[in-house]
């Protein structure tokens, strides 16, 4: 576990310690209960909230992806346990330690310091106890996982319904049993309840993810799940090899499936899960997919053991058979490594990087425009991308100041006159990868300003990638 954190840490020590845009909205989110005690964020990801907090109340916002990366490094090495637990063998369980840990992916999301990262460690947690028939330990981990992400939702069904099962056959007492579903039905239960108190609609969270599927052109029939979700995971985990041994091991082990059965309901009940909610307009998005990967991650080493064991020699030791025990793990990593993936990521999270470096200085800019003038309140449009981190570094200036995100027009059906915008952080790049109307960026062209009344009456360029507009009517 420190080895893989570490690992994490080296990295955003080579990448300057940059913090994605995402992790900036947890700090916000947090600030904001820190000092006022009034929860903002979003009720389905209420863990990560709490570790959001840690680097608030230290206000040290770095310290986020470092715990962050914490929790990546529990994930790889609770994998390693699991894997060694079912091989038996170290050397097939560094492997699969060693593809977690060099996902493009997974570092992508210990920068941004995205939920999955912890639902992912607890997921496997889960998983490792339930293996070793620990179901009430098993059943709490997969609660932490629903803290995370309500995804996991669809497996506490299966828990509580083995629980059952379970105390049906005598091997679990009455009051374990009471325990564990009480246990399970609080993470649902709160996620209702905490959507209903923030906005009056329990179901808020589903209509919102609904929405951004569909105003952003992601959506995706039900006919369309399995093209579009093995695109996602050749694009951005596996190369097409790797991808074809954990198939391979998912059909071959079904003839062992009482042994593995938690093994295979985690992975298939989370498949059809997001495959059910894709007619409701659901987004099936790569950060959702970690852990389905690290699932068919445990079924690729699974089938190589397996390979190992029926290709050696009966009674010869292990470096006499057909392949050494050392060097087939070994060779699992480099198939599983997926080049391309690695850049692909590696270009996103510069392309942020670009334009997070620019929020503090927009921030100096507007202390300064706020020390100059009088009382009045000063409203400023930016990309959603950036809303967090400007709230939080302007946070003490906040009750001079409304920062609201341009794609907020968007769901007003509005437009920067009527919101009475005074400045517009302008980058239009910033809208990558989708330059639809969602992101409002017609709204920011000449011709569109033009439309709206609007002129800019100065301008004041922060690099050559972000501008400041000063719009007057």
């Amino acid at each position: 576990m420190i080895a893989g954190a570490g690992y994490y840490a080296f990295r955003l020590y080579l990448h300057g310690w940059s913090i994605d845009a995402d992790a900036w909205g947890f700090l916000y989110a947090g600030r904001v209960l820190f000092e006022q005690g009034n929860f903002i964020g979003d009720p389905n990801k209420l863990f990560v909230h709490l570790a959001g907090l840690i680097p608030v109340l230290f206000d040290a916002p770095l310290l986020f992806p470092l715990i962050t990366g914490l929790f990546a490094g529990a994930a790889c090495w609770v994998l390693y346990e699991l894997i060694l637990t079912l091989t038996g063998h170290r050397g097939y369980a560094l492997a699969g330690w060693g593809i977690l840990l060099l996902s493009p992916v997974l570092y992508w999301l210990v920068l941004s310091c995205n939920s999955v990262v912890y639902a992912t460690c607890f997921l496997l947690g889960s998983l490792y106890f339930l293996t070793r028939g620990e179901t009430t330990k098993g059943a709490a981990f997969l609660v932490l996982a629903s803290l995370c992400r309500p995804e996991s939702f669809v497996l506490i069904a299966f828990i509580a319904g083995y629980a059952l099962w379970q105390w049906k056959k005598k091997e679990m007492p009455a009051a374990t049993l009471r325990g564990v579903l009480v246990f399970l039905a609080l993470p649902p239960l709160f996620w209702l309840a905490a959507n209903f108190l923030k906005t009056g609609d329990a179901l808020y969270a589903f209509q919102v993810a609904q929405s951004y599927t569909q105003n952003t052109g992601q959506s995706y029939s039900g006919s369309d799940f399995p093209r579009h979700f093995l695109q996602l995971l050749s694009t951005y985990y596996y190369p097409v090899l790797g991808l074809a041994i954990s198939a391979a091991g998912f059909v071959l082990f079904i003839r062992k499936f009482r042994s593995l059965m938690f093994l295979y309901v985690y992975l298939v009940l989370s498949i059809l899960g997001y495959w059910v909610l894709a007619p409701f307009n659901i987004p099936l998005l790569e950060r959702y997919l970690l852990p389905i990967t690290v699932y068919l991650i445990v079924f690729g080493v699974l089938l190589c053991r397996d390979l190992e064991s029926r290709w050696s020699r009966p009674g010869s030791s292990e470096k006499q058979g057909f392949a050494p025990a050392a060097l087939l793990p070994a060779l699992l990593v480099p198939v599983y490594l997926h080049l391309p993936a690695h850049t692909a990521v590696n270009q996103i999270i510069n392309y942020h990087k670009v334009f997070d470096a620019d929020i503090p200085k927009v921030a100096d800019h507007f202390r300064a425009e706020i020390a100059k003038r009088d009382r009045s309140r000063m409203k400023i449009m930016v990309s959603s991308r950036r809303e967090g981190q400007l709230n939080y570094l302007l946070y003490d200036q906040l009750p001079r100041l409304s920062i609201s995100s341009i794609r907020q027009i968007y769901f007003n059906e509005s437009d920067l006159a009527r919101e009475q915008a005074e400045w517009v952080v302008y980058a239009p790049d910033d809208f990558y990868p989708l330059k639809s109307a969602f992101y409002m960026f017609d709204l920011l062209s000449a011709e569109g300003l033009k439309k709206q009344g609007i002129q800019v009456g100065e301008s004041q360029r922060i690099s050559e990638h972000t501008q400041l507009l000063h719009l007057t009517r």
